[in-house]
């Protein structure tokens, strides 16, 4: 029997183990979708976190500055006093149809201010994400603003506290309350923000009085 002498076994590149060059593209867009979908769900609630609190913080400062405008514009007292004979602080009355006009005027500027809100008032630079000190307000910005219409309601607040010996402080106050919808990385978020603004402070002195009126303006 014929020997035939031992040949060395060759193996071309591409026959064994041979893997189409589409299927590394396809695993790292999966795996890079995967690792988009991870980080989307883990940041997801603190960019809800600082959106609401940037835009709240915003609000404040919006009715702060559309109230104190409002209350320039009508330059009266309030409230006033009324006595009885003995000099005694018989009743608080409210200027009502003031206190409409102030709460209608502020409430048509914080409106439109409020819906004027963009990126640049409302944005979260990723810094602030990682909750170091030292990141803080730093690194590009996430896009956080108003999507559609913004609604506001107000209400007037009355209240007594002790002021000293004998003396007794009455507040009057214009609690506004601001919701709308925050076009956010990924999504919507309906946020509201409630906002106290103090109107006018009467100082009574003696006993506090037992009526005050013209505290139900509309709402």
């Amino acid at each position: 029997m014929k020997k035939h002498p031992l040949r060395r076994l060759w193996f071309r590149r591409g026959h064994i183990g041979h893997m189409p060059g589409w299927v590394p593209a396809v695993v790292g867009c999966g795996l890079a979708l995967a690792l988009f979908w991870y980080l989307e769900g883990c940041l997801r609630q603190p960019v809800r976190a600082l959106a609401e609190h940037r835009f709240a913080n915003a609000v404040e400062g919006i009715v702060d500055t559309a109230v104190s405008d409002a209350l320039a514009g009508h330059g009266g007292t309030l409230v006033t006093m009324a006595r009885d004979g003995d000099g005694t602080v018989s009743t608080l009355t409210a200027d009502t149809e003031a206190i409409n006009r102030i709460r209608s005027n502020a409430l048509e500027d914080i409106i439109c201010q409020v819906e004027d809100l963009d990126s640049v008032a409302l944005g979260i630079p990723l810094g602030d994400l990682t909750g170091w000190t030292l990141w803080m307000g730093r690194g590009p910005v996430l896009p956080v603003r108003v999507m559609g219409d913004a609604s506001a309601s107000a209400r007037i607040t009355s209240d007594f506290s002790d002021a000293g010996i004998n003396q007794t402080v009455h507040r009057l106050a214009l609690e506004v309350t601001v919701d709308t919808t925050l076009l956010l990385p990924g999504g919507q978020e309906e946020v509201s923000a409630t906002v106290s603004v103090p109107l006018s402070e009467t100082v009574v002195v003696g006993e506090v009085p037992n009526l005050v009126t013209g505290l139900t303006p509309a709402t």
